[in-house]
């Protein structure tokens, strides 16, 4: 059996969610459909990890600036954009 594995699921979430199998759901979504799986993860008791909304989570340590969260989410939501040069701008 595999020890860990993702799935990106559209319907028959339920199905997955209620699996026995299922140790553990990460969820990224709205905050009415978390409402739904966070029922039913609670009745397997299983682990969960919400994600509702906005861009991704990130993640800060106690030694972190805010100076350095900005300049660290900033980069993370720009570095897979294109175009990345500021040459390739256009100013309306």
């Amino acid at each position: 059996m595999v020890s860990s594995t993702s799935s990106t699921v559209r319907g028959g979430g339920d199905a997955l969610v209620g699996d026995p199998r299922v140790r553990k759901v990460f969820f990224t979504r709205g905050v009415d459909s978390a409402r739904l799986v966070a029922a039913r993860a609670a009745q397997g008791l299983k682990q969960s990890v919400f994600e509702l909304g906005g861009k991704a989570a990130g993640i800060f340590f106690r030694d972190d600036t805010v100076d350095q969260a900005v300049d660290g989410v900033v980069t993370g939501i720009f570095a897979a954009c294109q175009p990345a040069s500021p040459t390739n701008w256009s100013a309306v």
